[in-house]
């Protein structure tokens, strides 16, 4: 038994059916190939952004002490903040901790914020408001005699020029100068404290 002859018609759809899959198959990769390229372009814009965003950290703390009666002094002092970045960071909370003890915490306990918006443009140191705790006599020979120590620490949140909110942690001890008195601080404490996103 012969095979029947192929009709015109049939020929055309034949050729129909492959230029479909052809179509199909060009289709499919044309799709991969746009959301490919627009994953790069994504990227490379997360990574403009992040080469551009403010980078606010805690420089040092300026340490005051004021003698405000026999019974107690003063301590206060003032954060040195910096944006180190490209673009304005926007301050949206603030907040700084006093803690008096052997050894700071194993983890930061926050409950002193100074809630101001305020900026800071780029490449731009600013002094926060003065922070005060009172310390008494008693608690101050023991920081002398390096009994306790005495621990400033906190978190900086602010957002980019996009509404990105970032943060920022510091934590610094308080060591007894060469007079006698206490004078300056020093970076300490873990990546708990020293957080930074």
């Amino acid at each position: 038994m012969s095979d029947k002859p192929i009709t015109p018609h049939q020929k055309n759809e034949a050729t129909i059916a492959l230029w479909t899959k052809v179509v199909g198959a060009f289709t499919v990769v044309l799709a991969v190939t746009t959301i490919i390229n627009s994953w790069i372009a994504y990227c490379q814009w997360q990574d403009l952004q992040d080469e551009k965003r403010p980078q606010v950290v805690t420089e040092n703390v300026l340490l005051n002490i004021r003698q405000t009666s026999g019974i107690a002094d003063t301590y206060e002092f003032a954060l040195f903040i910096k944006n180190s970045g490209e673009s304005p960071a926007f301050i949206r909370r603030l907040d700084v901790e006093g803690y008096l003890g052997t050894d700071l915490p194993a983890k930061p306990s926050l409950d002193h914020n100074f809630p101001r918006i305020f900026i800071i443009s780029p490449a731009t140191t600013i002094t926060t408001p003065n922070a005060q705790f009172q310390i008494s006599d008693e608690d101050k020979k023991e920081i002398l005699n390096d009994a306790k120590h005495f621990y400033v620490y906190g978190s900086i949140e602010y957002t980019d020029a996009h509404g990105k909110l970032h943060k920022s942690g510091f934590a610094y001890r308080l060591y007894p100068g060469f007079d006698g008195h206490p004078d300056f601080f020093s970076p300490i404490g873990s990546q708990e404290y020293w957080i930074y996103n």
